[in-house]
């Protein structure tokens, strides 16, 4: 049961406040194991090629250098970042956030959304999530940040909030 209690956040590009239940500090490897159990039949196996080890004595090597294997290798873990960024989703939308959309108001936004062809996730919760609390990549990132990364140890959480905010502007370096 949510209380008064939980943290709120206030979101800069909906200007919404949402309750937010934060997970523990382990909750992303959790995740992350998740989405690979989740992907294991599909991760290549490593080739392996014969090496002379004397005369007339072979043996299997692993070979992980193997051109196809490291590409194969990089759909992967690819595949397992998707798996993992839809199961963060998955967890904002029914654990994270503890407020309720209007169900009438969200009805109609739907409706709105249709009668412009604009495809719209099928739950409500993410509907609700992904278009009315957090439209902006900035809201969903603070978001994030608000629910994963504030159980996490300061130093952590100094590298995790790093990691949500994509470089947006140029330098004189880059």
């Amino acid at each position: 049961m949510a209380s008064s209690n939980n943290p709120t956040v206030t979101l800069p590009g909906s200007g919404l406040t949402v309750r937010v239940r934060r997970q523990p500090g382990d909750m992303l490897k959790l995740v992350e194991a998740s989405a690979r159990r989740g992907m294991e039949s599909s991760k290549p196996e490593i080739p392996t090629q014969k090496l002379e080890v004397g005369p007339n004595e072979f043996s299997e090597i692993e070979d992980i250098n193997n051109p196809e294997y490291i590409e194969a290798l990089g759909i992967y873990e690819a595949n397992v970042q998707e798996q993992f960024a839809k199961k963060m989703l998955d967890v904002v939308v029914k654990v994270g956030i503890i407020d309720t959309p209007d169900k009438d108001e969200l009805e109609s936004l739907r409706e709105t959304y249709k009668t412009l062809e604009i495809e719209t996730p099928p739950d409500d919760r993410e509907f609700w999530v992904q278009f009315v609390v957090a439209p902006s990549a900035e809201d969903f990132s603070l978001l994030i940040f608000e629910i994963f990364g504030k159980s996490l140890p300061t130093e952590a959480q100094v590298a995790f909030h790093r990691t949500l905010f994509q470089r947006n502007v140029e330098t004189a370096s880059s």
